[in-house]
C-alpha cells in the first residue's frame, strides 16, 4: 500500500516501471479522503500490517496522497505507518479523478471506493473493473469491515489458480454481495472502457 503519487502520469509510469512490459498486474486505486471516519479508523491506522499482509501479488495505491511534502496550502499530513509521512493533497485527488472519468465511463461516487483493476499493456484496462463503495458496505452491514473485506481479497489473491488474479476476485465480489437488495448501488463489476 503507498501513495498514488502527484498525478495519473505519474502513477502510470511508476507502475511501468514496477512491472515488466508484458505483466498483467492487479492494482487497486483507493478514493480514500482522510477526513472521513471509517476511513482513518479502517484504512490508514492499518497501513503497516496491511501493507505486509498484500505481498507482492496486489498493490493498493492511495489516490491523491504523495510520499513526498508539496507546498500545496490544502495539504493534509497523515502519519502512515512505522514514523513515516503521507501527504494526502485535495488537487491532486480531484485531478485523479477527473483524469479517470476522461479515460473511462467510470464516474466516481463521492464516497470511499476502492477500484479494483488490471495494468496490462503498459496502462490500467478498463473493460473489467470492480468497484466498491466501502463506506456504504460497512453502513449497510453488507461486509463486515473495511480490513475484513481487505483480508479476504489478499487470500483471494494468495489461492490464485489462474495465471490472472482478475476473474478470481471478481468471483469472490460478486459471491459476496449477489443477493442484497441493496448491493446494486455499493459495488460494480463493468466495463468502463470508451
Amino acid at each position: 500500500m503507498e501513495p498514488a503519487g502527484l498525478n495519473y502520469l505519474y502513477t502510470l509510469n511508476n507502475m511501468k516501471d514496477r512491472y515488466h512490459q508484458d505483466a498483467h498486474k492487479i492494482v487497486c486505486l483507493l478514493f480514500v479522503q482522510p477526513n472521513k471516519t471509517l476511513v482513518q479508523t479502517e484504512i490508514l491506522s492499518n497501513l503497516g500490517y496491511a501493507n505486509m499482509r498484500s505481498g507482492s501479488d496486489i498493490d493498493f495505491f492511495f489516490v491523491g496522497y504523495s510520499a513526498s511534502k508539496t507546498c500545496d496550502p490544502d495539504e493534509v499530513t497523515i502519519q502512515a505507518h512505522s514514523g513515516v509521512n503521507w501527504y494526502y493533497i485535495p488537487i491532486m485527488f480531484v485531478k485523479f479523478v477527473n483524469e479517470i472519468e476522461k479515460q473511462s465511463t467510470w464516474k466516481y461516487s463521492g464516497e470511499t471506493e476502492l477500484f479494483i483493476t488490471e495494468f496490462a499493456h503498459e496502462k490500467l484496462c478498463y473493460n473489467k473493473v470492480i468497484s466498491i463503495w466501502l463506506d456504504r458496505a460497512v453502513h449497510e452491514e453488507l461486509i463486515y469491515s473495511v480490513s475484513n473485506l481487505f483480508e479476504d481479497i489478499y487470500r483471494v489473491v494468495q489461492n490464485k489458480k489462474e495465471s490472472s488474479v482478475l476473474k478470481p476476485m471478481r468471483d469472490f465480489i460478486d459471491k459476496t454481495f449477489r443477493g442484497t437488495i441493496k448491493s446494486s448501488a455499493i459495488y460494480a463489476i463493468k466495463n468502463y472502457s470508451k
